[in-house]
């Protein structure tokens, strides 16, 4: 995949490619005004999915330091809660091979705890339908806070981290612009939106049919609606998005918060409602014609 006109570099990294300039994004479209020798691209794999950092600080030495930040934050939260790998601190913690938690992978586990209670138990980790703690409903967004700290720590001016289609904007960036795909066809975008937080995430059935699981029932949950969730916290967005969905759109709708702002895509005949919190007033584009927009609350 190109990541801009510039050629890629060597990386530590597998699959690590780096790169100067603007890139072309289907996931996300958003301001690019500095100038390559300011601005560093990399795109890679990580917890099972791509990971794409665009950094922009006062140099590209710093840049391309704030980006190593980013992605090693990234493969340190992977390295500590993934599910799938049988050497991460968490598989060998309930495998009983460790006597307790490391205080970084203590506090994880403990970041999502209040989203329980905020989706009426429609997202619970710890009674997903595994042994054990999973951690795919809020392993990305806890990743996504921790490499954006990182990534300003680092020096950068302003950063979008993208980890699998979930979206993190850092700094003071132009414009913190999205595109949203059908939820039926993750490939044909319905929707430019233009975020009121810095995070957006999205749950939806299209992908992996059956992978969300209401905790409530341990049953999966079938829609051809997509849930989307922002806030500043990608945590926050990437917990309540699966909760939310779980609970279906209409009730979602409902627990939109000063904080969190809900968009629901829903098929409904001919045609595909574009449903919003108030938060997205003036901030929702159609693409397609058949989209109809909705925002609640819009005079």
């Amino acid at each position: 995949m190109a990541l801009g006109s510039t050629a890629s570099t060597a990386s530590a990294h597998p699959f690590d490619l780096l790169s100067a300039g603007c890139a072309l994004v289907l996931a996300a479209v958003a301001g690019c005004s500095a100038g390559p020798d300011r601005r560093v691209e990399r795109l890679l794999g990580a917890m099972g999915t791509e990971l794409r950092v665009e950094v922009e600080a006062a140099d590209r030495a710093t840049a391309l330091a704030a980006s190593e930040a980013a992605v090693r934050a990234t493969l340190a939260a992977e390295e500590r809660l993934s599910n799938w790998d049988a050497s991460s601190e968490l598989s060998r913690l309930e495998r009983g091979e460790l006597a307790a938690p490391s205080p970084e992978l203590a506090a994880d586990l403990a970041s999502y705890e209040p989203f329980v209670a905020r989706t009426e138990s429609a997202f619970d980790p710890g009674h997903a339908g595994r042994d054990g703690v999973d951690t795919g409903g809020f392993g990305k967004g806890l990743a996504l806070d921790l490499a954006a700290r990182a990534v300003l720590d680092a020096g950068a001016e302003r950063a979008r981290l993208d980890l699998g289609g979930q979206v993190r904007f850092v700094g003071a960036t132009e414009r913190r612009t999205v595109l949203l795909a059908d939820p039926r066809d993750r490939g044909r975008a319905v929707a430019r939106v233009e975020l009121p937080f810095a995070s957006i995430a999205t749950t939806g059935d299209s992908e992996r049919p059956g992978h969300v699981v209401d905790p409530r029932t341990g049953r999966p949950v079938h829609r051809d609606a997509s849930v989307s969730v922002s806030s500043d916290s990608a945590l926050a967005a990437d917990t309540l998005s699966t909760g939310f969905y779980v609970l279906g759109p209409d009730r979602a709708l409902e627990l939109a918060a000063d904080d969190v702002a809900v968009l629901a895509l829903v098929p409904v005949g001919d045609r595909l409602e574009l449903r919003a919190s108030a938060a997205f007033a003036g901030r929702v584009t159609a693409l397609t014609e058949d989209v109809v927009v909705d925002v609640l609350g819009r005079p």
